[in-house]
């Protein structure tokens, strides 16, 4: 597991994520600057994330459609990322067929309008 806390510029652990290769989990929180250009990095090097959770973390449905290559994500957790929109989730729910538990959390007013 990797987990990275309150960092106003994160990707200087990138080269730390990208070079964990076999971590299971990651979760970033509170983690500013843009993360998308990060996450496809990391969905390109890492094939056996399985869980990950993002809290008050600046993605946007870019970064979501990298997450979405990882075809092992079975739990993803969305807390406060303002920034993603039901396209974003689309690309999880098309790609992610081993997705079994889903968790997000808006606050104030997001894209994600939670239709059924």
């Amino acid at each position: 597991m990797i987990s990275v806390k309150n960092l106003y510029n994160g990707q200087c652990f990138v080269l730390l994520i990208v070079g964990s290769e076999n971590i299971r989990t990651m979760r970033l929180f509170r983690c500013s600057k843009d993360w998308d250009g990060v996450l496809k990095l990391v969905m390109n090097n890492i094939n056996g994330l399985n869980e990950v959770h993002l809290e008050r973390f600046q993605v946007t449905d870019v970064g979501l459609a990298s997450l979405s290559n990882c075809v092992n994500l079975e739990i993803l957790h969305l807390i406060k990322t303002l920034e993603c929109t039901n396209l974003g989730l689309a690309s999880m729910a098309e790609k992610c067929k081993l997705m079994r538990k889903l968790s997000i959390d808006r606050w104030k007013k997001t894209g994600l309008t939670m239709k059924v």
